[in-house]
C-alpha cells in the first residue's frame, strides 16, 4: 500500500534500470502542531511529503492512516477506462 501511495503502482520494477525516478522524502512545512498534519503522496515524482512528528509513534500513526485510507489514485486504470461526457452533457446546476 505505501508503494501505491508514493508511487501510485503495486511493484517495484525488475531492474533498477527501469525506475525513471528516485523516490525523495520532503519536508512538509506546518503551520501549529505538526501532528495535526497528514503526509502527502505525490505519485507521479515518486516522493511524500511528512511533517516533522514530533516522535516516531506519531508518524508511524499518521502514515499507516494515510496509506490505508487514502487510495483516490490508481495507475492501474489506463485512458481506456475513463468516461467522456455526451456533448449533450452539462454540468450545469441551472436544471436543479
Amino acid at each position: 500500500k505505501f508503494l501505491k501511495f508514493v508511487w501510485g503502482r503495486a511493484r517495484l520494477p525488475v531492474r533498477a534500470a527501469d525506475f525513471q525516478t528516485h523516490f525523495t522524502i520532503n519536508v512538509l512545512p506546518t503551520a501549529g502542531s505538526p501532528d495535526s498534519y497528514m503526509p502527502i503522496g505525490h505519485t507521479c515524482f515518486f516522493s511524500i511529503d511528512m511533517p516533522k512528528y514530533t516522535n516516531l509513534a506519531m508518524m508511524h500513526k499518521r502514515l499507516l492512516y494515510a496509506i490505508t485510507h487514502c487510495e483516490a489514485i490508481d495507475a492501474d486504470y489506463g485512458p481506456e477506462n475513463i468516461q467522456v461526457a455526451d456533448e449533450g452533457d452539462s454540468d450545469d446546476d441551472d436544471d436543479l
